[in-house]
């Protein structure tokens, strides 16, 4: 049997009827928070064009992706915000192409000013910081960096978020505190910090958005909340 056989006797189906369900409930828990679709690595590899089509009807504005690669594809129908890395030969595509990039360290910053200036045209970013996930972002304390990057005129600093590292409550609390005191160094409009499994567990804590990925896809991240749809099926 060759590749092309093998995939014509089996594929995927996505209902995205499902998806929109899962948004709405997500929608309900968040309360007067936004809810952040994230659509990385092809909304989990459900279609991301199609799924980004079939939210903003149900209300979505604004998108998360990982990538501008991946921004890119749907900047036409949301809003995108980029939570990953932007290389250096993409970071004036972003910019030109009205993409929300994430300022992570001081030097991304400066990287995003520069182009900015370079172009003319003020950069769209969010501040993220780290407060245990290790991945990427300022360090919370360093109040001087955080306010540089926020005020610095050649960037419209939108929103400020933290990806907590959920180790446990006393650890997660912990980070809360962290990311406070960030946002008061900043003050941007816009706050997010839980994803689907946050947002069940900390519906006290849900700021101005949240971001949602897995849950929309049918992962429920506790049998004690309202459970998923599923919305992917593997047929043969």
């Amino acid at each position: 049997m060759t590749a092309d056989e093998a995939k014509a006797r089996c594929w995927v189906e996505v209902d995205l009827d499902a998806v929109c369900d899962n948004y709405i409930k997500a929608r309900d828990a968040a309360g007067d928070a936004d809810v952040i679709p994230v659509l990385k690595a092809d909304a989990y590899g459900c279609g991301a064009a199609k799924v980004a089509g079939a939210l903003k009807r149900r209300g979505a504005r604004l998108a998360a992706v990982a990538t501008v690669t991946e921004a890119l594809e749907i900047k036409g129908i949301l809003d995108v915000l980029v939570l990953g890395l932007a290389g250096d030969s993409l970071i004036e595509t972003a910019i030109k192409e009205n993409i929300i990039l994430t300022a992570y360290s001081p030097e991304s910053a400066r990287a995003y000013a520069y182009a900015s200036q370079k172009l003319g045209k003020t950069c769209r970013v969010h501040i993220k910081v780290n407060t245990g996930l290790n991945r990427l972002g300022f360090d919370p304390q360093d109040e001087a960096s955080l306010i540089m990057a926020a005020e610095d005129p050649r960037l419209l600093v939108e929103g400020i978020y933290t990806h907590l590292g959920l180790h446990d409550e006393a650890s997660d609390l912990c980070q809360f505190e962290l990311f406070d005191r960030a946002y008061k160094a900043v003050n941007a409009p816009l706050r997010h910090v839980l994803d689907s499994i946050g947002l069940f567990k900390y519906p006290d804590r849900r700021y101005d958005a949240v971001r949602v990925g897995a849950y929309l896809y049918g992962v429920s991240p506790s049998s004690a909340f309202e459970p998923a749809k599923p919305a992917v099926a593997f047929r043969a």
